[in-house]
């Protein structure tokens, strides 16, 4: 039953209540006009309780913008919004059109850092992120008393003489619910096995992320990425005013199994009357780790939770260590995320 501005309402009476649902919730698709982004088509959904977001559908379905009762939750590089074509493949190209967001995938075959295996050369993060999806469907439909809205569409990492997996990825909200529910199945349609890497970079931002906010990852343990982030690992989860030209710290988690599902948030609780958080809920059978990637740098005031099956020290690093994972052919995998924005904090961390 869907819940507008807090109040409950049944099918019938909200219907009695609209000329147009969509004058409450929905979804309006769009193509940017100008600038680097010229061209990208997207769609904004709302779901009647505040929640606003933004699909890129030429950008694998990744979820750029995102604000809730006005408030601001994801971070946005000083790139915006830039079209597939604008993607350099090279070193550490990518961050030339990494726009931020809520979301962008980094993957499939390969992602984190720049890195070179059995003689190729792989760039940061991989390509999927920069990939339009094609077979879109964009719908809001009625489910018995829930009006749902979704967005589906496959990308494909493909090569000749090479790999070639699908994406299938269905982004999901109900009206009135501030859940937004993302499944994504990755097949191998090729003949041989190919590395499986698959990071989800979430990336929070002002005002949502600010000093005095809180980190909260439930893992069981943490390592540093370098050394910097070694002598700021005390203060992982602490989030202090921006400071100029300050390096980045990362960090490696391993999630704890005991909740049957992995689960990290971003909390500030001076927003709003009872505080605010954005949760990563996660399936930890095909995502068992989590990157957290923090900036305090002005300018770059950022924080990535990022639920992935590596690490971000690339390919080659991964096969060393023993962790990089395969897709067989014919296999299909299954990814679940579900980003939860509550006013309810303990709760959520408590569920």
């Amino acid at each position: 039953m869907p819940v507008i501005h807090g109040i409950h309402y049944s099918k019938a009476k909200l219907l009695e209540r609209c000329g147009n649902i969509s004058q409450v919730a929905g979804y309006k698709r769009y193509v940017i006009s100008e600038g680097r982004g010229k061209g990208v088509e997207a769609v904004e959904i709302y779901n009647g309780n505040g929640l606003q977001f933004t699909v890129l559908l030429d950008k694998t379905l990744d979820i750029a913008d995102c604000s809730y009762q006005g408030v601001n939750l994801a971070y946005m590089t000083g790139n915006g919004i830039v079209a597939p074509q604008f993607y350099d493949s090279h070193g550490n190209g990518w961050l030339r059109s990494f726009n931020g967001g809520l979301l962008s995938t980094c993957g499939i075959t390969y992602c984190g850092a720049a890195s070179e295996d059995e003689g190729e050369l792989l760039g940061l993060h991989g390509r999927i992120s920069h990939c339009p999806a094609d077979n879109i469907c964009c719908e809001a439909v009625w489910e018995k008393e829930d009006y749902v809205i979704t967005v589906r569409g496959r990308s494909y990492e493909t090569r000749l003489h090479g790999e070639f997996l699908e994406l299938r990825r269905e982004i999901k909200i109900r009206a009135g619910d501030n859940t937004i529910y993302l499944h994504d199945e990755i097949e191998n349609q090729g003949y041989r096995p190919v590395p499986l890497m698959m990071i989800y970079h979430c990336n929070f931002g002002f005002p949502l992320y600010d000093a005095g906010s809180e980190i909260y990852i439930d893992s069981v343990e943490c390592a540093p990425n370098d050394e910097v982030s070694s002598k700021s690992l005390d203060d992982r989860n602490l989030v202090p005013e921006p400071r100029p030209l300050v390096p980045e710290s990362v960090y490696f988690h391993r999630m704890n199994v005991s909740r049957g599902y992995g689960l990290a948030a971003l909390i500030n609780r001076k927003i709003g009357r009872k505080g605010l958080g954005v949760f990563l809920k996660y399936d930890l059978k095909e995502l068992p780790y989590l990157n957290q990637w923090k900036m305090i740098a002005a300018g770059h005031y950022v924080l990535g939770l990022e639920p992935s099956n590596c690490r971000t020290l690339g390919r080659a690093s991964e096969k060393a260590e023993g962790r990089l994972r395969y897709i067989e052919p014919g296999e299909t995998r299954h990814f679940n995320l579900a980003i939860i924005i509550s006013e309810e904090i303990d709760n959520q961390i408590g569920q």
